[in-house]
């Protein structure tokens, strides 16, 4: 069933604690916001932030990069629906 599925993970570089410190804010959505450039440049069609990639703090739960890049098609996911 899932034969024509297609994945793919990105990992973001950085400790559980640097989340918690604003200053890495800008670094770590910066990696995020390029992954989703990405994505969208080779027709992916889903994005999934997962665990602190989607913190309300961080962006928004991943608002802040679709308020960002209006123009992607990919889509930007949570999980928490």
């Amino acid at each position: 069933r899932l034969q024509d599925l297609s994945l793919h993970v990105n990992v973001i570089p950085a400790w559980g604690f640097q989340y918690f410190i604003k200053s890495e804010y800008p670094r770590i959505n910066g990696h995020i916001k390029k992954a989703i450039q990405n994505a969208d440049k080779n027709g992916v069609r889903v994005v999934g932030l997962g665990a602190l990639n989607k913190a309300e703090f961080l962006n928004a739960g991943g608002a802040k990069f679709v308020e960002e890049m209006p123009d992607i098609k990919t889509r930007v996911v949570h999980g928490n629906t």
